[in-house]
């Protein structure tokens, strides 16, 4: 949905979008709903910034996405939309703090406060 939603540059457009492919895997192709997708967030130029750092020490180049700068922020916006619209199937969790990365450990205790409730209901 984000990476095809963003590609939408007008918001009730994107939105009709977001339903129908909703209606169309769910509704009528059946696919099997998430229990929960859970969307990491963390801001455009950040993220920049993290590749760019990878790139300096990895033999991996940049692929043609994470080079758009501007891509990187029109899908961290069309995700915190996919958040609001669809509350029940998308939550945030925001990974930065003041512009800095949260620890991993800081960002797997988030996570894990998003899934313990569906742990017990499922237990």
């Amino acid at each position: 949905m984000a990476h095809q939603g963003q590609k939408f540059t007008n918001e009730t457009e994107r939105d009709a979008y977001f339903q129908w492919l909703y209606v169309l895997e769910f509704d009528m192709l059946k696919i099997p709903k998430p229990d929960l997708s859970i969307v990491l967030i963390v801001p455009a130029e950040k993220a920049k910034q993290l590749i760019d750092h990878r790139g300096e020490h990895s033999h991996n180049k940049k692929d043609i996405h994470e080079a758009d700068l501007g891509l990187l922020e029109r899908s961290v916006t069309v995700y915190r939309e996919l958040c609001v619209q669809f509350p029940n199937e998308f939550t945030a969790i925001e990974c930065t703090k003041d512009n800095d990365m949260l620890s991993i450990d800081a960002i797997t205790d988030l996570i894990a406060h998003k899934i313990e409730p569906l742990l017990q209901k499922n237990a």
